[in-house]
């Protein structure tokens, strides 16, 4: 039997209230994306860009095969309300300091 175990919703708030923006990021697509951390670092700006920038909510991603453990197959998730603004804040911060390494254009 496994130890490991899914927060509960509150536990879930008390760390999103402590972290700082670009854990907010992380920890929301996690838990409501459903995504495992190295997919979740795998994934590109081109993966939301589309709903992104139409400020279209839930943000819907498909995930390929080769970004996935195991690579078997496809699959279509979506980040709803409040991880999309995390998202969002996230990205206007980065490009407001020039930290972003990519423009949206060549995504």
């Amino acid at each position: 039997m496994y130890t490991d175990r899914s927060p509960k919703p509150e536990e879930l708030q008390h760390i999103l209230d402590m972290a700082d923006l670009r854990l907010k990021v992380i920890v929301s697509m996690l838990a409501l994306g459903g995504f495992r951390i190295g997919t979740l670092t795998k994934l590109q700006y081109r993966h939301v860009k589309q709903d992104l920038e139409k400020l279209v909510t839930p943000i819907h991603i498909h995930v390929e095969a080769e970004i996935t453990k195991g690579k078997y197959h496809d699959y279509d998730t979506f980040i709803g309300q409040e991880a999309a603004e995390y998202l969002r804040s996230y990205l206007k911060k980065k490009r407001a300091r020039g930290l972003l390494r990519f423009s949206e254009k060549e995504a």
